[in-house]
């Protein structure tokens, strides 16, 4: 059964929806913010596991393990838990874009395979934090990139849209995916629920599209305006290195001397023997905090 209990030293709460294969967002906001519990959601069972390993470059990984909750699923505005088609490119490097959504034939993913997550509502998991056990009133920063699929994240947070101060989101994916939410119901969206405007995510910006154009963006709930210049939403640049063959190494921005020598990714994807050896060396072992759904009990969406 699903249940998070957070910390009581924990002073923030934090949710970032689409980890890809080395959880950024995440990563950041443990490794700079002491007191900052973070709830992190993948579907993809690969980079779900590589997420988790590379904690462990973290100099004070088991604080890291204490201040962070992993679950494997796809977030949609579903009412309960449900089965669901996925949609993953070939290429390895690709990965990060796998989707809700079904990739445009016509578009820069090929190659695409499919297989059945589980889709669940921020609803339904934020109805299973301990709330009686924080001090935590609201939740501070939700960080959504699912290639597409942002504006059924909002919609499935139900009453808990007006808990959260400051949300980033993927706002365009250009042509990758068939009809995709566009920014301009997502604004909306926003806009009709109490959200401005803060600001562009400077590393978002791509040439590519629309002949130029930030991607992701940060709007703030106008009645914790009054948090706005207390909301930590830059980081030193991610310096870290993610290994797609095998012996590379991962090198943690937050750790520069620790290094895996263990290309987890390829590990997983090409060598699934050796994943329990790497979750082993990187102490993923000692890391209780993540739930996993039985897809046995679930149905199937119809799509």
């Amino acid at each position: 059964m699903l249940k998070i209990k957070i910390p009581k030293e924990a002073t923030s709460l934090r949710i970032d929806v689409g980890l890809s294969h080395n959880s950024p967002n995440l990563s950041n906001w443990v490794g700079h913010m002491s007191s900052c519990f973070v709830i992190g959601i993948e579907p993809l069972r690969e980079c779900f596991d590589s997420s988790r390993t590379l904690l462990s470059v973290f100099p004070h990984k088991e604080h890291a393990y204490d201040y962070t909750f992993f679950i494997e699923a796809a977030v949609d505005d579903v009412a309960s838990p449900q089965l669901g088609d996925f949609f993953i490119p070939a290429d390895i490097r690709q990965k990060g874009c796998s989707s809700l959504k079904n990739p445009n034939p016509a578009g820069p993913l090929k190659e695409i395979g499919k297989r059945e997550v589980v889709r669940v509502s921020l609803k339904y998991i934020l109805d299973r934090v301990d709330w009686e056990t924080t001090d935590i009133q609201y939740i501070e920063y939700l960080k959504t990139d699912t290639q597409g699929n942002e504006l059924s994240v909002l919609k499935s947070l139900g009453e808990y849209l007006q808990k959260i101060v400051c949300i980033e989101i993927e706002c365009s994916t250009g042509d990758e995916y068939t009809n995709p939410e566009t920014e301009e119901e997502i604004i909306k969206f926003l806009e009709e629920n109490n959200f401005q405007f803060l600001k562009n995510c400077h590393d978002s910006w791509r040439e590519d599209i629309d002949g130029g154009r930030f991607l992701d963006k940060i709007f703030i709930n106008k009645s914790f305006l009054h948090l706005k210049d207390f909301i930590r939403t830059d980081f030193p640049e991610d310096a870290r290195i993610v290994g797609f063959d095998t012996g590379e190494s991962i090198v943690c921005a937050a750790c520069h001397h620790a290094t895996i020598y263990m290309g987890v990714l390829d590990a997983v994807y090409r060598f699934p023997d050796l994943v329990e050896r790497s979750q082993q060396y990187a102490g993923i072992d000692k890391l209780k905090n993540y739930f996993s759904f039985d897809k046995s009990s679930l149905e199937k969406i119809n799509d």
